[in-house]
């Protein structure tokens, strides 16, 4: 589900600031780095679980 949401974003003009990754590793990890933030698996996990519209709140 994760892998989904993250397409649909980049689909929607998302584009990830792999700057913010300091590993010397190559963009696509650092991608993939970014989307595993637990702040972003919160959310798809309320995504996932919560009625359509219902606002979400990570704290």
């Amino acid at each position: 589900e994760l892998n989904k949401l993250t397409e649909k974003l980049k689909a929607e003009g998302y584009i990830p600031d792999t700057q913010l990754v300091l590993q010397n590793i190559n963009e696509e990890d650092k991608e993939l780095a970014l989307c595993s933030h637990s702040e972003k698996l919160a959310i798809a996990y309320g995504l996932m679980h919560s009625p359509r519209g219902e606002p979400i709140r990570v704290t």
